[in-house]
C-alpha cells in the first residue's frame, strides 16, 4: 500500500465501497492491495496503483509495515510516494471517491484501524523534517 502525497504534504485517500462483503466498507484508506504470486511488494504497488488509479508512481520508498490485526491479519508494507498530483486526470477504478486531505482534515475521516497508525507516523516524521 502507499501513502501517496503532494507536494504540500496532502494525502490522497479513497472512499471504500459501502460494501458489507470487503474488510472496512465505507472507510477512507490509502491506495494498493494484495500481492500476487510472484509479485514482491514493490511490484504489486506499481500494479495495483495502476489498476486503482491509472498513474505511475514515481520512486515509491518503503515507509513502513503494520500488521491489520482487525481485517485481513496480514504483516502490510507501506511506501511513501511524493506526486504532482491532478485529480481530474486520475481515474478511480475501485472505491466511491479519492480526495487530497490535509492531516488536520483526517483527524474527523474514518480511516482503517491499521493505516491509521501509518499515517499518523509518517505525518509525525513530515513534520519533524519539516522543522529541521
Amino acid at each position: 500500500m502507499a501513502i501517496i502525497a503532494d507536494r504540500d504534504g496532502r494525502v490522497l485517500l479513497h472512499l471504500r465501497d459501502d460494501n458489507p462483503s470487503i474488510w472496512y466498507p465505507g472507510h477512507w484508506a490509502i491506495f494498493g492491495g494484495g500481492v500476487e504470486p510472484g509479485e514482491d511488494p514493490h511490484d504489486a504497488l506499481h500494479r495495483e496503483i495502476r489498476e486503482e488509479l491509472n498513474i505511475e508512481l514515481h520512486d515509491p520508498v518503503p515507509f513502513c509495515r503494520v500488521f491489520d490485526r482487525d481485517g485481513s491479519k496480514q504483516l502490510v508494507t507501506v511506501f511513501v510516494a511524493i506526486e504532482d498530483l491532478d485529480l481530474a486526470a486520475i481515474k478511480l477504478g475501485e472505491g466511491l471517491d479519492a480526495q487530497l486531505f490535509e492531516e488536520s482534515e483526517t483527524n474527523a475521516l474514518q480511516i482503517t484501524p491499521f493505516l491509521h497508525h501509518a499515517l499518523r507516523a509518517w505525518f509525525s516524521e513530515r513534520t519533524r523534517q519539516d522543522t529541521r
